[in-house]
C-alpha cells in the first residue's frame, strides 16, 4: 500500500484512495490549525503543494484503474465516481 505515493504511473484500488482521501484532509488540517500560527506563509504553501500534489498522484492512479486519464479529476464531484466505482479486472492501457 502506497508505493510511490507521488508518482502518477500505475493503480490503485479503492480502499486505498479512499485512506489517501483521508491522511489529505487530516494533513491540510494540520497545515492550517497546527502549523499556520507558528511558521511563515511560505511553509503553509509548501506543506499544501507536497499535499494536494500526493491527492493529484493518488486520484490520477484510480482514474487510470477505471480506465480513465487522471484529467478526469477536474470534473465536479469525479472523485465520488472513484470512490464507487470498481475498477476494471485485469489490464487496461494504464496498467504497467
Amino acid at each position: 500500500m502506497f508505493k510511490s505515493p507521488f508518482s502518477f504511473d500505475g493503480r490503485i484500488a479503492r480502499a486505498e484512495y479512499a485512506i489517501s482521501l483521508l491522511v489529505s484532509a487530516l494533513s491540510v488540517g494540520l497545515i492550517s490549525l497546527v502549523i499556520i500560527p507558528y511558521t511563515k506563509m511560505d511553509v503553509f504553501l509548501f506543506g499544501h503543494i507536497i499535499v494536494y500534489w500526493f491527492l493529484f498522484a493518488q486520484g490520477t492512479k484510480r482514474a487510470h484503474d477505471v480506465g480513465k486519464s487522471g484529467w478526469w479529476q477536474f470534473f465536479p464531484l469525479f472523485w465520488l465516481l472513484l470512490l464507487i466505482r470498481e475498477g476494471d479486472s485485469g489490464t487496461n492501457k494504464y496498467s504497467i
